[in-house]
């Protein structure tokens, strides 16, 4: 979902190099995303925040609750702290920023097959740093209830670890060569530690392995 026509051709271009088979459809306005959500499903969803009539966000939510299934990325030239973390808890799975070079976002979209969240470096450290242990008291937004509920969540050592793991990017494979464990394993402790934490994806993963002081700081 995109308004500006010389980027969503950009977009489509780098959809079309990320997934050398997959069709596209394009929306200029949230309306018009709302009309083709009714007939289509999509499996990755590239969402601008700020379009003619209204705040990309409500087309997340749309996304997230009827297309479960669908990956949904941020697209945007805004790194702030309101539009990265109102898109994150909306449902978005990865925020990547325009001014990334194109062969940036070619391999971010291509690394998702792999479960690696689309997230621009500077959005990955910005999730670090704003969560950290260090700066947490200074920069960290308000908590609101599940959050709370989710400081409070128990995990074993074993599923903190991989949630350390797995909040720094690693992907599956990588995870359990670490941890010299199985990868059907692995993928059972983050099937796990989604249900405790109520997370579904790897972005939101990230923030809870930051606010749990899990990344070290790096």
């Amino acid at each position: 979902m995109e308004d500006l026509p010389d980027a969503q051709d950009w977009l489509r271009d780098v959809l079309s190099e990320a997934y050398t088979e997959i069709e596209t459809s394009i929306a200029s306005t949230i309306e018009e995303s709302q009309k083709a959500l009714r007939l289509l499903s999509p499996d990755i969803a590239l969402i601008d925040l700020s379009l003619p009539d209204g705040n990309g966000v409500s087309i997340i939510e749309l996304l997230a609750d009827k297309h479960p299934r669908c990956h949904i990325v941020v697209t945007s030239i805004y790194d702030d702290d309101d539009h990265v973390f109102s898109a994150l808890a909306a449902g978005a799975h990865g925020y990547l920023l325009k001014e990334s070079s194109k062969a940036e976002l070619i391999s971010s979209l291509a690394d998702i097959v792999d479960g690696k969240p689309a997230l621009s470096s500077s959005i990955a450290r910005k999730l670090i740093s704003h969560f950290s242990v260090k700066t947490q008291r200074s920069k960290a937004p308000q908590l609101d209830e599940a959050q709370e509920v989710n400081s409070l969540v128990h995990l074993s050592d074993r599923e903190e670890q991989v949630l350390a793991l797995i909040g720094r990017g690693f992907k599956n494979h990588e995870v359990a060569a670490q941890l010299e464990l199985k990868i059907n394993t692995i993928s059972g402790y983050i099937k796990t530690i989604y249900s405790k934490l109520n997370i579904s994806n790897r972005a939101q993963a990230s923030v809870e392995a930051a606010r749990r002081g899990l990344l070290g700081g790096r």
